[in-house]
């Protein structure tokens, strides 16, 4: 079993990183803000797992989603449902909240949603009340929040999160190789279909807003694309070559982080939770302490490839080299390590 202390903890993270992400948006709470993207379809996703810990989430989120459910972008939140959620359960209780908290003029544009989990299901929503005033004004929302602006602009669409995306990986580019990217690349981090995302890049090379670098013909590699430096409206956010001096524009996300591989160490973290609290009157403690370690050991691999999947770097070298040997680690050790990657977490994103 878990210590009650680490149990507490991995609820207060929990709790704690979807108010980031809901400050972010312009819920009006005390503490810290991200620095970092936003992401909503994901954030919407994961207050069905944060709110069982704190039920004002979900009156926070339908608070936002009845003043700005326009900006959430039906295609990609299906996308998501169908390729990594994969979770009826929980999409149930999505369409199930979002049928209490929308106006019914709203409810139209998610038909696809309530065709697939009808309104009958509406359990729970008794619970699920908004909190009128909780919110930030539109235009600090806007100022803080450059996916609310173009999406404001641009409707919740492809283009809308595909711009967002290029504009903050290449302020946040220290070379040049770190401001190229391909539609592949697009794909996984923003889970559009991959046609789609060929049509929006081929829509802002026309517009000369990217420039594609084309491989040779004996180069079997793919196409990447780099901002484009000669862009009247986007040129300042270009990183620029060593021999211009032109100020470069700013936004207010420092870096772009992939929040699917955040939302999936929730799902991880969630069920450590839920397995924990359920062996705690059963007798076999033996064999329930070597899943419990087990499960512990796939959420530190989860958060090792961190840096890699969601570009938040983690100093974990020191457990990296115990935890490959298993059997000789402790659950307490185990748990130290785990602490200490996810304050990590919450201060990156939050610095």
């Amino acid at each position: 079993m878990l210590s009650a202390k680490f149990n507490k903890f991995l609820k207060v993270f929990l709790v704690n990183l979807t108010w980031l992400h809901l400050k972010k948006m312009g819920v009006r709470v005390d503490g810290p803000e991200l620095s970092t993207s936003v992401d909503p379809e994901y954030l919407v996703l994961s207050c069905f797992i944060t709110g069982n810990y704190d039920a004002r989430i979900f009156s926070s989120m339908a608070e936002w989603l009845s003043q700005y459910e326009s900006l959430v972008s039906i295609d990609r939140l299906w996308q998501i449902a169908r390729k990594d959620v994969r979770d009826n359960q929980l999409l149930s209780s999505v369409a199930a909240f979002l049928g209490h908290v929308l106006k019914e003029s709203q409810r139209v544009r998610w038909n696809k949603f309530f065709k697939k989990y009808p309104l009958k299901d509406l359990h729970q929503s008794n619970k699920k009340t908004s909190n009128p005033g909780s919110l930030e004004t539109h235009d600090k929302i806007l100022r803080k929040n450059t996916l609310v602006q173009l999406r404001s602009f641009l409707g919740p669409s492809i283009k809308a999160d595909v711009l967002y995306f290029i504009l903050i990986m290449s302020l946040q580019a220290k070379t040049e190789n770190d401001c190229l990217f391909t539609a592949s690349g697009l794909q996984r981090v923003l889970k559009y279909d991959l046609s789609a995302v060929f049509k929006a890049l081929k829509s802002f090379e026309n517009s000369n807003i990217i420039t594609a670098i084309k491989p040779s013909s004996s180069d079997k590699r793919a196409t990447y694309y780099i901002l484009s430096e000669e862009n009247p409206f986007f040129g300042s956010f270009a990183r620029l070559s060593d021999k211009k001096t032109k100020e470069r524009a700013t936004l207010p996300e420092r870096c772009y982080i992939n929040w699917g591989e955040l939302y999936k160490i929730a799902k991880s973290i969630d069920s450590l939770i839920a397995y924990d609290e359920g062996i705690i009157n059963k007798n076999n403690q033996t064999g329930f302490s070597i899943i419990i370690k087990d499960k512990l050991a796939l959420l530190l691999n989860d958060l090792y490839g961190l840096e890699r999947s969601a570009s938040i770097p983690l100093d974990l070298k020191k457990s990296k080299s115990k935890v490959n040997a298993l059997e000789d680690i402790k659950i307490v050790e185990l748990t130290k390590y785990i602490e200490d990657s996810l304050k990590g977490v919450i201060l990156f994103l939050s610095n």
